[in-house]
């Protein structure tokens, strides 16, 4: 009788570490579909808000909204409103967009300073939203040029 217990005992063992190994593939993969439909999510209800924010003006004073500094290779300080739910990377983009000339956008990246130190984004913060930032938190854009 000791040995069917045993036997028993060994068999449960060995299917939980079979099915734990499974379920903990399966979690990940999950994990990483539902966060990819979460930032495709948030990436569509951007862009219909800011399509709704360029025709309703009374929407545009309900969103909240921060002042965001950008501070270019030269020191000239630029002031953009931006809303919370917009994304840093496109707010980003826009900045580059419209105040650096085609010719040096590929090598124009995007930092924080501290004590005096230009430290650039990871690619996480990129993906964060302005309200994880305070008012007139400044951003220092700086030349990554490999050449």
């Amino acid at each position: 009788m000791s040995k069917s217990v045993d036997h028993e005992l060994n068999s449960t063992m060995a299917l939980t570490r079979t099915s734990s190994k499974v379920s903990k593939s399966f979690v990940y993969e999950d994990l990483m579909f539902h966060s990819q439909t979460m930032q495709h999510q948030m990436n569509t209800m951007t862009k219909l808000l800011d399509g709704q924010c360029k025709n309703d003006k009374q929407l545009r004073k309900e969103l909240k909204s921060h002042s965001l500094k950008f501070i270019d290779p030269y020191g000239n300080l630029t002031i953009h409103e931006c809303f919370d739910h917009e994304m840093v990377n496109t707010i980003f983009n826009k900045y580059k967009k419209d105040y650096v000339p085609k010719y040096l956008q590929k090598w124009i990246k995007i930092g924080k300073i501290n004590q005096n130190i230009i430290s650039p984004f990871e690619d996480h913060e990129l993906t964060l939203s302005v309200s994880n930032y305070t008012d007139d938190y400044q951003f220092s854009t700086y030349c990554d040029n490999p050449g």
